[in-house]
């Protein structure tokens, strides 16, 4: 019920000693926690916290979470936005309004400037990974994408 903006992410585990047949005494992990409104993300974080309570009072384990950071979402101007829309509809490009966590360039862009972004499609859905792909024509629209956003609002 927190909806589809809410977003958390294992991307690291270590378990203790790592035997294949040894219980471990101790498993650490990161969990990336995303939403674009940060009031909704704190109550996702709160009942993270309370479900891995719950989890080590049921085994008689203590559990531990600690935030590495905590960075606010911005909003992507939407002068920029609607004008990546529309552009999308004239040239036919399949596209969808996606929310974007804060870890990319427009964080840091944000409080200087109107920001927008353009995302690619990666072949299986597979991104942040070693494994991440994209097909050449994506790369091709996206990037003429880029450029007739740019000639756009150069232009408005």
């Amino acid at each position: 019920d927190l909806g589809d903006m809410f977003v958390a992410t294992i991307g690291y585990f270590n378990v203790l000693p790592g035997g294949i047949n040894t219980i471990p005494c101790k498993v650490e992990y990161t969990i990336d926690i995303r939403d674009i409104d940060m009031e909704r993300r704190a109550v996702g974080i709160q009942r993270i916290e309370q479900a891995a309570a719950e989890v080590a009072a049921r085994f008689h384990v203590t559990s531990h979470m600690a935030c590495m950071k905590k960075t606010k979402s911005e909003k992507m101007s939407s002068r920029i936005m609607e004008t990546i829309e529309a552009i999308c509809r004239r040239d036919g490009y399949h596209y969808s309004i996606l929310p974007s966590g804060p870890f990319h360039d427009t964080l840091s862009m944000a409080s200087v400037c109107d920001v927008g972004m353009i995302f690619v499609p990666s072949i299986h859905g597979i991104s942040h990974s070693p494994y991440e792909d994209t097909a050449w024509d994506d790369v091709f629209a996206g990037s003429q994408l880029l450029l007739d956003t740019v000639l756009a609002l150069t232009e408005k």
